[in-house]
């Protein structure tokens, strides 16, 4: 499963990513993890775009598109085993299930807006890539606000998934249930 979805050149597999963890749980956690590397490093790629040396330059972008497409795989990965293992369990396990419709909706409008960034930022990488002189300061800029923006929603969704989404599979889930997550998570890792 390669992935170029938003228009990063560089490809990614999800084989790289196969699911080491027993506990669906700690996976996801890990998940936060790998997300909030890799969102530093492209937060490092983008303000390496104002070096003046051409060849600084354009490793810089080289490295911002993989970075992307990598953080981009992750995402989604990390969605789909929200979507299709822990959600429907919590759905089946809670008693009150508004407070994970309420998160579902949460997640859902956080994705349409990554979504939304992650193609304004292959525009933009790709509109960077073909200036071989100068950067103008508005290119780099907008790269960097766009960048930061991307930081802001996975600081909201990660800190919502931490205090209450990961909190709700430990109150709510079963062994059973996290038994079940782990082999729908494994057989997607696997294909």
């Amino acid at each position: 499963m390669a992935t170029t979805h938003a228009g990063f050149s560089s490809p990614v597999s999800a084989v790289e990513f196969d699911l080491h963890v027993e506990n669906p749980i700690q996976h996801l956690l890990i998940c936060h993890k790998k997300l909030q590397r890799s969102l530093s490093i492209v937060k490092n790629a983008a303000e390496a775009l104002e070096l003046t040396e051409p060849v600084l330059r354009a490793e810089a972008v080289a490295a911002l598109d993989y970075e992307l497409a990598l953080l981009q795989l992750l995402d989604d990965l990390h969605t789909q085993d929200e979507e299709q293992s822990l959600l429907p369990k919590l759905y089946a396990n809670r008693p009150d299930s508004g407070v994970v419709g309420q998160l579902s909706q949460n997640l859902e409008s956080n994705r349409a807006q990554k979504a939304e960034i992650f193609g304004q930022l292959a525009a933009c990488l790709r509109d960077v890539s073909k200036r071989r002189g100068e950067l103008a300061k508005e290119h780099v800029d907008r790269l960097e606000n766009l960048v930061d923006q991307l930081a802001r929603l996975y600081t909201l969704h990660l800190t919502e998934q931490s205090d209450h989404l990961i909190e709700l599979c430990r109150q709510y889930l079963s062994d059973e249930d996290t038994k079940g997550m782990r082999a729908v998570m494994r057989a997607r890792y696997q294909s």
